[in-house]
């Protein structure tokens, strides 16, 4: 059963709240980004798009022993969505069980209608500004550890993502010889980051693709001036094509018994 929360927070309950229609939830946002024009060649040099906001509404009906009580619901709705100062967690519990989840504010007036003595409908139109979904379980895993180079990582755990994947947390465990993490997910080399450095063997590099911090650990001093992403971003990892698991390549040289690539990151849903 397709169930809804805002903060935590149940949008529905029986017999006093509940959602009558929903628009735009299966909508996936547009993308952003153009194509180049030169003079004197025909057509446009593509180039890469990510995704621009969402939108989505509810229709939300409420009900009460009499007006007072159903003016109290709506207040109550209010006070769960209408947070002008900060995005609101909204939990959607879809049809086969999944819960995903987004951060999303209030977007134009919420003009609610009168139905009867008892009851009041309100449609609450929402719009995401990251244009992504996440779902609730965070894959966890690591390549085994060893000497050989390359490692490749798969992530089946990502496999049913429908977006890119922004916001991975990866760490390198030493020793080794400038790492490179390479997105491998086509099957071809996509978005990579290196540090061109030395991580001895007990030595720790953290990279926060989200907020693009990068620590060490294992008594490792992380050296800022030798990272280097060569992408748009730290490392984004692209949604799989059907049947397929995203997968991550770790490169480099003067592996040990200890190398290995850890990942941790949330599937990402454009709906």
């Amino acid at each position: 059963m397709e169930a809804w929360k805002a903060d935590g927070w149940a949008l529905e309950s029986v017999g006093v709240r509940g959602w009558e229609y929903r628009a735009g939830t299966d909508q996936v946002a547009a993308p952003v980004g153009t194509n180049g024009v030169v003079p004197n060649r025909r057509g446009e040099i593509w180039r890469p798009k990510t995704l621009g906001p969402g939108t989505f509404s509810l229709g939300m009906w409420l009900t009460g022993a009499d007006r007072a009580a159903a003016e109290a619901q709506f207040r109550l709705l209010l006070q769960a969505v209408v947070r002008p100062h900060r995005l609101v967690k909204i939990e959607r519990t879809r049809a086969d069980g999944t819960t995903i989840e987004c951060y999303a504010e209030y977007a134009g007036q919420i003009a609610p209608t009168v139905i009867s003595q008892r009851g009041i409908k309100a449609q609450i139109d929402f719009k995401v500004p990251s244009g992504v979904w996440t779902g609730q379980t965070l894959s966890s895993v690591s390549t085994v550890a060893g000497g050989a180079l390359p490692q490749t990582l798969s992530l089946p755990g990502l496999a049913a993502s429908t977006a890119a994947i922004e916001d991975s947390k990866f760490t390198i465990y030493g020793p080794i010889t400038s790492p490179i993490v390479v997105d491998r997910t086509d099957g071809v080399d996509g978005e990579l980051f290196k540090y061109d450095t030395v991580i001895a063997s007990g030595g720790t590099l953290t990279v926060d693709c989200k907020t693009w911090d990068v620590t060490g650990g294992g008594g490792h001093v992380v050296n800022q001036a030798k990272v280097l992403p060569a992408g748009r971003r730290m490392l984004t990892i692209p949604a799989p094509r059907p049947g397929v698991n995203p997968s991550v390549q770790l490169r480099g040289t003067g592996g040990g018994a200890a190398t290995r690539l850890a990942l941790e990151a949330y599937p990402t849903f454009a709906c």
